[in-house]
């Protein structure tokens, strides 16, 4: 964040102010149809227990009207060898750090990054490969049949 003051020849308090952490200033230059640091905040707060469902269940209610946006996230991730992608920085920098505020025991970094490639797994062959049945599966049902073994990984 000092580099991009400097560079805007601003304090990097005035930053601070206007975008609080890093992942804020992230997502605000990616102008996304949906705020992923509040969505992610909000079911992380709420604990450990059922975590996975209101997890998925909000990853995909989130993503379901935008898929196309989501769709070139990931295009743009993959078709580059860049490791400061948008989408691997909103991965990184918001879903595995949010995940390791409250993940506890044993290999948690590791687990944190096994839920991100579960989320962003399969939001990838739902919304832009489009593999059916999983792209036009409700909601629902995806959540009842994927959130138990991400849950295992939460704890």
């Amino acid at each position: 964040m000092r580099a991009i003051a400097r560079e805007a020849g601003v304090d990097v308090s005035l930053i601070s102010h206007y975008f609080g952490d890093k992942s804020r200033l992230l997502v605000a230059t990616m102008e996304l149809p949906v705020d992923p640091v509040d969505k992610i905040r909000s079911v992380i707060a709420d604990g450990p227990d059922g975590m996975a469902e209101r997890l998925l269940r909000t990853f995909i209610e989130s993503w379901d009207p935008h898929h196309e946006v989501f769709s070139a996230l990931v295009r743009t991730a993959l078709g580059s060898d860049d490791a400061h992608a948008p989408m691997l920085e909103v991965a990184r920098n918001v879903l595995v750090a949010s995940l390791l505020e409250v993940l506890v025991g044993e290999e948690r970094e590791l687990r944190a990054s096994l839920i991100a490639s579960q989320l962003i797994g399969m939001a990838t062959l739902r919304y832009v490969v489009r593999l059916e049945p999983l792209a036009s599966a409700d909601p629902a049902d995806v959540v009842r049949q994927y959130a138990p073994p991400m849950q295992l990984l939460i704890g």
